[in-house]
């Protein structure tokens, strides 16, 4: 397994029973919310070297559109100009 990716998660408890730890692949927990979320990735990513190809970002994700327990993967990012 390629070992330039980063698996981003909000809290240590997320990662029950250290299940994402069998992977061997760097884990940074950002704390709860987008703020923070924002500011440790971008910490980490810029620290990294060689750089990460890929972040995985794993945690439960508020919805009203999909029911508890389905697994979401973002194909399309909407960017501010």
């Amino acid at each position: 397994m390629p070992k330039n990716i980063l698996i981003a998660i909000a809290l240590p408890q997320e990662n029950v029973d250290k299940r994402l730890n069998c992977f061997g692949l760097p884990i940074i927990y950002t704390g709860v919310g987008k703020i923070n979320a924002t500011l440790q990735l971008t910490e980490a990513l810029t620290k990294a070297a060689p750089p990460y190809s890929t972040v995985i970002n794993l945690g439960p994700a508020e919805s009203h559109r999909f029911a508890a327990g389905t697994v979401i993967c973002a194909t399309h990012f909407l960017g501010v100009p």
